[in-house]
């Protein structure tokens, strides 16, 4: 719901959000990076909500080292890829490892959830 909101909120707002940050006198080439960056984060925050949702039943269940190396994989993931991608394809590079780390994060939180269910079994 909240990713919806936000997609719908950045559509419809995302010129005022672009000059609340970089004014109106930006360059060109500021503002379409802005504008692009805006527009890809838009469809990718129902990842960040999955990812923020099994964050918080780990660290509830106590498993805050799970929950630790989740988030330590996902920045190794978003560093390294930007690193080694944004060589080859720019700055987009940059966005499209945030999904991707996300993704990285949320599939070791669930796995080690599925864990969890096992050993108490419900």
């Amino acid at each position: 719901t909240f990713a919806f909101l936000f997609f719908v909120s950045i559509y419809i707002f995302k010129t005022r959000i672009i000059w609340l940050f970089i004014g109106q006198d930006c360059s060109p080439t500021a503002y379409s990076t802005a504008l692009g960056y805006l527009t890809y984060m838009s469809h990718v925050l129902v990842i960040m909500g999955f990812k923020h949702t099994a964050d918080g039943v780990l660290r509830g269940l106590g498993r805050m080292k799970m929950f630790m190396l989740g988030n330590v994989v996902n920045i190794c993931i978003r560093v390294s890829f930007s690193k080694i991608v944004s060589r080859i394809i720019g700055i987009s590079a940059v966005w499209i490892s945030n999904p991707i780390g996300w993704i990285a994060s949320l599939s070791l939180c669930y796995l080690n959830y599925r864990k969890i269910r096992k050993e108490m079994k419900f």
